[in-house]
């Protein structure tokens, strides 16, 4: 009796186990079981999670037709969204140009230069004041007129600056070429000062 109890058990674990990896073979190519790939949640807030949580795990139960659907009317919403997008940016720009400014460009600051001696002078750099001493100036009106245009000029300014007075750059905050207060130093030494 103790051996014929044996050879069921036995004969239902291997059923067990052929019908178990049957499974993990449908498992594999069966459509049921294709879950959709996990989405990028970063940034978005907890009712959004839920709801792309809710919506992933009812994807597999739709037909192809209705998937479709549901993608169409996800593009249509998101090109909604983008054309909304565009619409506040032109606005936007609309009145910065109404108001008198460059929409995208970062104003530049009030930019001067003072003569307080025969030798020495102060670049006024918005709330700055640098002190540099006549040789100094007549260095960077050199600089200014070996360039032709204001993007040139304020290329070679900040790189004037870099190797010469850093100081200037570190306490008027300007870390590019591209700092607009450069451009209007350029045309200021330009307008006041000639190279002998």
């Amino acid at each position: 009796m103790a051996k014929k109890t044996e050879k069921k058990s036995d004969t239902k674990a291997k059923s067990t186990t052929k019908s178990t990896s049957k499974q993990s073979k449908s498992t594999k190519g069966g459509a049921r079981s294709v879950r959709p790939a996990p989405s990028t949640t970063e940034g978005l807030s907890e009712q959004q999670r839920k709801l792309i949580e809710k919506i992933e795990e009812a994807l597999p139960e739709l037909d192809v037709e209705t998937l479709a659907l549901v993608l169409r009317n996800t593009q249509v919403a998101i090109y909604n969204r983008q054309m909304e997008d565009t619409r506040r940016q032109v606005e936007e720009a609309q009145r910065a140009v109404e108001q008198g400014q460059v929409p995208g460009q970062a104003q530049a600051p009030g930019v001067d230069i003072e003569q307080i001696s025969d030798q020495s002078f102060v670049i006024v750099y918005g709330p700055e004041r640098v002190f540099f001493n006549r040789a100094e100036l007549r260095e960077i009106a050199r600089v200014c007129w070996a360039a032709e245009n204001e993007s040139k000029g304020a290329n070679r300014l900040f790189k004037w600056f870099e190797r010469e007075r850093r100081d200037f750059l570190l306490d008027t905050g300007v870390d590019s070429p591209s700092d607009p207060g450069l451009s209007e130093l350029w045309s200021l030494v330009r307008s006041r000062y000639k190279v002998s």
